[in-house]
């Protein structure tokens, strides 16, 4: 009835530059990521110690990727959570592994969060497992 005549805007527009479309992919991959993250932090402040060891397994599994690792020390709060677990005898192995993985990744922004203040004391005066 009174439609307008309007021309489609994304027709007109230009294809995306190779570095558009690598833009896009990365943010979406970034979003993904932070969905996934989002329950297992919730795990890792978990009272239930089964909880807190299997979120712990995810999110240092997803530390493997080093992008992943670059996206999650962009998270202080996933940061902070992990290093919690460092002060918890059931969880300190799993802990160390994903914060080593972290370092790996980034070792300043690991050090902004203020990982050396626990790691050190840790690593001083843990056994030969910590040690590893």
């Amino acid at each position: 009835m009174g439609r307008k005549n309007s021309t489609n805007a994304d027709a007109k527009r230009e294809p995306l530059s190779r570095k558009e479309r690598r833009q896009l992919k990365e943010q979406s991959k970034k979003e993904d990521m932070l969905q996934e993250l989002s329950p297992l932090l919730h795990g890792l402040l978990s009272d239930d110690e089964a909880e807190r060891l299997e979120s712990l397994r995810k999110v240092s599994a997803m530390l493997e990727d080093h992008e992943t690792a670059s996206g999650v020390l962009a998270q202080a709060d996933v940061v902070q959570a992990v290093l919690s677990q460092c002060e918890q005898p059931e969880t300190q192995f799993l802990a160390l592994q994903a914060l080593m993985r972290l370092a790996i990744a980034d070792a300043q922004k690991l050090t902004d969060h203020g990982v050396a203040d626990i790691l050190l004391p840790l690593i001083a005066s843990g056994g030969a497992r910590t040690r590893e």
